[in-house]
């Protein structure tokens, strides 16, 4: 009986082995994947507002990959080690995903990068959190704004926090309906 534990419990960490070597090669997989989408997108042009090859991409690898999607981007965006253009472009996209399985790490991201050392990328993390609509963003908001030193930026993350405060005053109003 103790033999079996025994193999039992070196069988159970050969899997757990063999389990994390397998989650590193897709880890390693989707890393390739997103860096072959970030080159892929350096010869694009983006238009507000418009779909691209890039934005498709994306939104569709976090629907596939979620958390582990979001894992990868984050240091790339934080650390400013792409384009500072196509991370704006992307961290608007990141907003504007329905998907509830990635919703909060999205969130945080997105309030992350409003502290960015780009202009260009903080207006991304803005208009993300805009497409999210989240009252949970409202603090972050309030932060960068006091730190925000570009006066358009500033006014426009003013806009982004009326808006969610507006979506919070209505989230309040209908729990006092119902109770």
């Amino acid at each position: 009986m103790v033999k079996k534990n025994l193999k039992r419990s070196s069988d159970i960490k050969d899997m757990d082995l063999v389990n994390s070597t397998v989650q590193e090669k897709k880890g390693a997989r989707l890393y390739d994947e997103i860096e072959k989408l970030f080159a892929f997108a350096s010869a694009e042009e983006f238009e507000d507002g418009m779909e691209s090859e890039f934005s498709k991409k994306l939104v569709s690898i976090i629907k596939k990959h979620g958390k582990a999607a979001i894992e990868i981007l984050e240091p790339v965006f934080i650390h400013e080690k792409k384009n500072a253009e196509i991370i704006s472009e992307a961290l608007r996209w990141i907003g504007r995903i329905e998907h509830r399985r990635t919703h909060s790490i999205r969130l945080q991201l997105l309030a992350q990068c409003l502290f960015s050392p780009s202009p260009q990328i903080r207006d991304g993390a803005a208009l993300g959190l805009a497409s999210m609509n989240d009252p949970e963003a409202i603090y972050s908001l309030q932060l960068a704004i006091r730190k925000e030193s570009y006066v358009e930026l500033r006014e426009d993350m003013k806009q982004v926090l009326l808006q969610l405060e507006g979506n919070e005053n209505a989230v309040d109003s209908t729990k006092n309906q119902e109770n």
